[in-house]
């Protein structure tokens, strides 16, 4: 009984071919983009989205494939080199679609809903070139419950409304703090 695991082990992988993982890359996404006072781009945040796929032939539900996925993220600067975020990859950023500048500063705001639950939590990030400086989960109400989004970047993406089943929050990035928005 002891050797049954380890023969099944073989036997699966003998027939299911144990070839290496297969590494897939997507096309480079801008997800960001900082403008001066005429509109022209003079920063931009390029995420590089690259999967491995593999055939696991033993599993309990039967054969299945693997896939794990691996996001790189690079700042384009005209004359300048292009450059990893390598800060980047000390926060799991799969939950945050889009990236914007927060004006008069270095810094930039990330945001994103929730994917797997109903769409209730918001995740903020707050980072530089050189570190993150604060990640947030917030409550909100749902856009298909509301009708609308359940966030809005203002004032230079300094201030982020919050729509909460309470009324409405104002959240300012840089202080970190939250006032109830008046009516």
């Amino acid at each position: 009984m002891k050797y049954l695991f380890p023969l099944l082990a073989l036997v699966a992988t003998t027939l299911g071919g144990c070839k290496p993982p297969v590494v897939h890359h997507d096309p480079p996404e801008t997800v960001g983009e900082r403008t001066n006072q005429l509109g022209v781009v003079t920063q931009r945040i390029v995420r590089e989205r690259s999967y491995t796929s593999e055939d696991v032939p033993l599993t309990p539900e039967g054969p299945r494939k693997r896939v794990k996925y691996t996001d790189r993220y690079f700042m384009e600067e005209s004359g300048k080199p292009r450059r990893e975020f390598s800060v980047m990859q000390s926060v799991d950023l799969t939950n945050y679609g889009k990236y914007w500048p927060v004006e008069k500063t270095s810094s930039w705001v990330g945001l994103g809903i929730d994917p797997v639950g109903n769409g209730d939590a918001l995740y903020f990030v707050l980072f530089d070139e050189s570190r993150i400086i604060r990640t947030r989960i917030f409550s909100v109400v749902p856009k298909w419950r509301l009708g609308k989004d359940a966030y809005e970047l203002q004032e230079g993406n300094r201030t982020l409304i919050l729509r909460k089943v309470d009324g409405a929050e104002k959240y300012d990035v840089l202080a970190d703090t939250t006032a109830k928005v008046e009516k």
